[in-house]
């Protein structure tokens, strides 16, 4: 039986990247969820606050699923990210259009996910171990 390579060294970019975004989205959505209670606290309902902060939490833990699975070489996790990617580039856009520098950030990190994970070497790596682990079963 043959050993699992080594990640290729710029699938890590796309790690540390999904990483990042994970605790970003989970940090904003508890920020969120807290702004809401505090406008509860004084009176003034923040029902859309709530939502977007849930809904921010939920995107990271799918990120942090996605980003072990992908770490372990699981290529099919790579179609969520995509998904989840393609909405912060989309939203990043939208943010940028608004005229709100910071949609950058967001473009730029989710091009350099899917960029770098869907990369000839990476689709080679990603077939390699899914072979490997067929020919242990």
């Amino acid at each position: 039986m043959s050993e699992i390579p080594k990640k290729p060294r710029f699938l890590w970019n796309a790690i540390i990247a999904l990483y990042f975004q994970v605790v970003t989205n989970a940090g904003g959505g508890v920020l969120l969820v807290y702004f809401a209670g505090v406008e509860a606290d004084h009176g003034r309902e923040a029902p859309e606050m709530t939502v977007l902060g849930y809904v921010s939490i939920v995107i990271a833990a799918a990120l942090l699923a996605g980003a072990v699975l992908v770490t372990r070489g699981v290529a099919w996790a790579r179609i969520p990210i995509t998904v989840f990617e393609s909405l912060a580039i989309l939203s990043g856009l939208i943010t940028l259009v608004s005229g709100v520098v910071t949609g950058v950030a967001g473009i730029a990190l989710g091009v350099l996910v899917l960029v770098t994970l869907f990369r000839h070497e990476a689709n080679d790596w990603f077939a390699t171990v899914k072979e490997i682990r067929l020919a242990r079963r």
